[in-house]
């Protein structure tokens, strides 16, 4: 028995998106890149761009609606995002949650960066 190799392949998409701090409703996942059914996360990061003020002990959380924290559970520093290999058989969303007692951070911005490949996908053909 051996493994058939696949000939194919892809060039990893990448999306990012800016945010301010103000864009994030306390304790509701705001959808921040819409992934393509048969999406897999292999990387990406969360960065913070000006901190926020206001914080205190919020915690950012990025994910998606099966789990919040899938790829980043807490805090707000820049971070690469932990990879899982989930695939998203239908399609879905990155969230960034922001979980806070406190809805007053005044100030801040960050941007979030997601790097995927589509299982299936095929850009070129390597011999």
């Amino acid at each position: 028995m051996a493994i058939t190799l696949n000939p194919a392949r892809q060039t990893a998409l990448v999306a990012e998106v800016s945010f301010s701090w103000a864009d994030l409703t306390a304790n509701t996942g705001e959808a921040a890149i819409n992934l393509p059914s048969g999406a897999v996360v292999t990387g990406g990061a969360f960065i913070v761009d000006t901190t926020p003020v206001g914080a205190g002990s919020t915690a950012v959380k990025v994910g998606d609606s099966d789990d919040i924290a899938r790829y980043k559970a807490s805090g707000f520093t820049t971070a690469a995002l932990s990879v899982t290999g989930f695939r998203y058989p239908n399609g879905g969303s990155v969230l960034i949650t922001l979980n806070s007692g406190s809805t007053s951070i005044t100030a801040g911005a960050g941007r979030l960066v997601v790097e995927y490949i589509v299982e299936g996908r095929s850009n070129e053909i390597q011999q």
